[in-house]
C-alpha cells in the first residue's frame, strides 16, 4: 500500500498534516469499476474526530 503526506493540506479539527493511503478499488465500490485505483486523504494524528473507514476528520478521497 502507498502512502504519504499532503503538504498542501491540514486537519479541519486540529490542525494536524493530512496524509493518504493509496488504495485498489473493489467490486460493490460503485463509483469505480474493478481494478481503479484511490487515494484516502486521512488525519497523521488521528485526532478525536477521526473515523475508523478512512475518511478521518472531514477529509474525503480522489480518484486517480
Amino acid at each position: 500500500m502507498e502512502t504519504g503526506t499532503d503538504e498542501t493540506k491540514t486537519c479541519s479539527f486540529c490542525r494536524g498534516l493530512i496524509g493518504y493511503e493509496i488504495k485498489d478499488a473493489h467490486a460493490g465500490f460503485a463509483s469505480l469499476p474493478p481494478g481503479k485505483r484511490y487515494r484516502v486523504f486521512h488525519c497523521m494524528n488521528r485526532c478525536p474526530r477521526s473515523a475508523p473507514d478512512g475518511l478521518e476528520c472531514g477529509h474525503r478521497h480522489e480518484y486517480l
